[in-house]
């Protein structure tokens, strides 16, 4: 059968339009032997009172072995949010208005590193159609060498790549490790090879 089939069996209430936009994340998906990566809109509705934590809320695949320890910081992030919203209700606010303002809260707070939590196992060591199964492309593999190489010759001036840090436990929160990847690795090595080669173009040109 097809996702509408599934949605109309499995979720009988589910109006039209919900069950059309849950079709098409399904489709713009990628199945892989290790799940989908799912990026969500939001992480909770504060008008239904129901927040999404876990794979739920920002399902990836295992290449980095992340998903247990994001579900549990999003827990975490929860749990202080709301620890902070009781402590702070000095005026005794109905229930209601606490956990919708505990959900506003969440999302705006957590929406951010679950979205770079899944962008990196995406596109950090998998890819589109398949995930963290030494598939990773050759700029990627010589991205992580150059950085462990500077690393080395900088004397730790140079971190790191972003991706063994958090694998090794650092503390560092996914968006970070996100700008990191994508970002500022690329134009590290690009400008260590660039300075490299110009002795070398020097010469060449003498």
């Amino acid at each position: 059968g097809t996702y509408g089939d599934a949605l109309r069996r499995l979720f009988p209430d589910l109006d039209g339009a919900t069950r059309r936009e849950v079709r098409e994340q399904l489709f713009r998906g990628t199945p892989a032997s290790g799940g989908t990566c799912l990026w969500n809109s939001s992480l909770g509705s504060a008008e239904h009172g129901v927040v999404l934590v876990g794979d739920a809320g920002h399902g990836m695949w295992p290449s980095l072995g992340q998903g247990a320890n994001c579900a549990l910081e999003s827990a975490a992030v929860l749990c202080r949010i709301l620890k902070r919203a009781v402590a702070a209700d000095e005026a005794a606010s109905p229930p209601q208005e606490l956990v919708r303002a505990v959900i506003r809260e969440f999302d705006a707070e957590r929406l951010g590193d679950a979205h770079a939590a899944v962008d990196l196992t995406f596109g950090g060591i998998g890819s589109t159609k398949c995930r963290g199964q030494k598939n990773a492309p050759l700029s990627y593999k010589l991205q992580i060498a150059g950085m462990m190489l500077l690393h080395k010759l900088t004397a730790g001036l140079v971190p790191k790549p972003a991706l063994l840090r958090l694998m090794a436990g650092e503390v560092l929160s996914y968006s970070t490790a996100k700008m990191w990847n994508f970002r500022y690795e690329k134009m590290i090595c690009v400008s260590a090879l660039v300075a490299a080669s110009l002795p070398f173009l020097a010469w060449y040109c003498r």
